[in-house]
């Protein structure tokens, strides 16, 4: 992304190995930290955490060095519903998505798959 300040930001090596977090601060150009997180269970209860913490802060900036953190980059349409505008933008997105699958399917792709090309197709 370009010019933001709203989401978290990473840095990663050539290896796709996260080398650095950095939450929430104005970043030129760069890695949104966003997405799903795969975590080893034992590893991530060993941790002593408090009852109530940030997950980026507290965990993913705090234990960034303990082991290997890999990220997978992809370019897709991006959307954060945590604001009500954004959240009226998905909804609209996506029933202009919905109605082009309804009369378009074909190829035997997945719904996923249709609304991921979907959005791609919308924000080209």
């Amino acid at each position: 992304m370009n010019d933001f300040t709203r989401y978290g930001s990473v840095e990663v090596n050539k290896d796709d190995i996260i080398t650095a977090f950095h939450e929430k601060k104005y970043c030129e150009k760069g890695l949104i930290n966003g997405g799903m997180y795969a975590i080893h269970t034992t590893s991530f209860l060993n941790k002593n955490l408090p009852d109530i913490f940030s997950f980026e802060k507290d965990y993913l900036e705090k234990f960034i060095l303990d082991g290997k953190i890999a990220g997978l980059q992809k370019d897709y349409y991006f959307i954060d519903i945590g604001i009500p505008e954004d959240y009226q933008k998905f909804q609209n997105d996506y029933q202009i998505i919905l109605s082009k699958y309804k009369y378009e399917k074909s190829n035997n792709n997945s719904f996923s798959e249709f609304f991921l090309e979907g959005l791609l197709a919308l924000i080209n």
